[in-house]
């Protein structure tokens, strides 16, 4: 019996402009019709990496332009930022989605998901997906044991949970030294993220951030991104329900188009760009955008894993 191979590609997401090997890694697996759900897990897990993305092409009659399965090595998420970005960009780069296509369409657990290529740069991918929710939090635990500060160098300005597919929880700090000097304490952020969700919250990571209020629009966010056993370099999914926040708290306009940039990563060596903007009538949120740069690094065959 011959042996079952695999193509994928590995991708930079939310890469410095121009500048390989920075951004969140990823690897994109194709043509795996067929695979059960164990078998994609166990492919993620020999990547080891945040996440990887499973993309197929449509069937005959689809209402979407290609549909993704997106697996941490413990799991599967319904929906993810930078697995969704990278899994567009490789979908446009074999021809699935032709060339000359401005927007498509994504099928993923969490529903549909808006594609945008801008002409002006090919190797950039937008997404939006729908804005869920953003809530303030009350009486919260304290959050310096979970990122390692005392409590006069972590002022919080506010702390809010909001999704737009995934939720977080965000931290809004008062000083940026608060951002740089942080280090998680993964025991501490199971338990402060354990608390916070109670039976019903779903958040999977803390959003540490601060926002430059000496410049003017597009606003300037530093962030860094806690799940409970890794920072993550950059974020997708975390990147676009914090324009629900910015919105929530004021940094961006109530009415009306706007946008914020996002630099994260460079505190654990993968520094990452983050373009984000949001479409707001009245203080409510109609669309969130979220997108960046993409790199091809490299491509090679892996094989099947046997079924279950």
């Amino acid at each position: 019996m011959s042996e079952q191979r695999l193509s994928y590609t590995l991708l930079d997401v939310f890469c410095l402009p121009g500048k390989p090997f920075t951004g969140n890694q990823l690897a994109v697996v194709h043509g795996t019709q067929g695979l059960g759900k164990a078998q994609l897990q166990a492919i993620a897990k020999e990547f080891n990496l945040s996440e990887t993305a499973f993309p197929l092409p449509p069937g005959e009659g689809d209402p979407f332009d290609y549909s993704v399965r997106i697996f941490t090595i413990a799991e599967e998420f319904p929906f993810a930022g930078h697995p969704s970005l990278g899994s567009a960009w490789s979908m446009r780069d074999t021809g699935v989605i032709p060339a000359g296509k401005a927007d498509a369409v994504q099928s993923c657990p969490y529903g549909h998901v808006k594609i945008s290529f801008p002409a002006e740069n090919p190797n950039t991918v937008e997404l939006s997906s729908p804005p869920s929710f953003v809530a303030p939090i009350e009486n919260a635990p304290s959050l310096n044991a979970a990122l390692s500060l005392d409590k006069q160098s972590l002022k919080t300005l506010s702390l809010h949970r909001a999704s737009c597919g995934l939720e977080f929880i965000y931290v809004r700090a008062a000083e940026d030294s608060s951002v740089v000097d942080a280090k998680p304490a993964p025991a501490e952020i199971r338990r402060f993220l354990d608390s916070v969700n109670g039976a019903d919250g779903k958040a999977v990571a803390i959003v540490l951030f601060s926002v430059d209020t000496s410049s003017e629009q597009p606003a300037k966010i530093h962030q860094r991104v806690f799940p409970t056993d890794f920072e993550d370099p950059a974020t997708g999914s975390a990147s676009l329900a914090l324009g629900l926040v910015l919105l929530h708290i004021g940094i961006l306009p109530r009415s009306g188009a706007s946008g914020y940039t996002i630099r994260q990563g460079a505190e654990i060596g993968r520094p990452s760009a983050i373009t984000g903007r949001v479409v707001a009538s009245d203080g409510q949120a109609q669309e969130c955008w979220v997108g960046g740069e993409v790199v091809k690094i490299g491509e090679g065959w892996i094989r099947v894993p046997l079924a279950e």
